[in-house]
């Protein structure tokens, strides 16, 4: 749906200033703005941001998908009160830095595997 909304150039420039604060554009800030004076939430179960994050998209993912920026997906789905899906890898707290290589070194080794290029324990530690 496209909707129109006419404001001042003034107006408009110092939505535009805030959106860029929160590294949103200023549609999306408009409509988060929207929903937040409404009060009102998208409903979870038909919110393409929480469809897409059931299916384990991250926000990255999701925000290319769907033509948003990672902090408007960001805070679409934190208030839904969903955590941040995390690609294999990344830092989980209470990781030890030896459990952090070890997973960065069987990454590497199935990425090398997936290239069919040799593995050297370079800049590994």
């Amino acid at each position: 749906m496209k909707v129109s909304v006419d404001v001042e150039d003034l107006t408009f420039w110092k939505l535009a200033a805030i959106a860029e604060r929160y590294e949103m554009r200023v549609d999306e800030f408009m409509q988060e703005l929207a929903l937040s004076a409404s009060n009102r939430r998208v409903d979870a179960e038909v919110d393409p941001v929480a469809m897409r994050w059931r299916q384990g998209l991250s926000d990255k993912e999701i925000a290319r998908e769907l033509g948003m920026t990672n902090q408007a997906v960001s805070v679409r789905r934190r208030s839904h009160g969903l955590p941040a899906n995390r690609a294999i890898g990344y830092y989980q707290p209470g990781q030890t830095k030896q459990q952090r290589n070890t997973i960065q070194k069987a990454i590497a080794r199935a990425v090398a595997r997936e290239r069919e290029t040799p593995i050297t324990n370079e800049g590994t530690n």
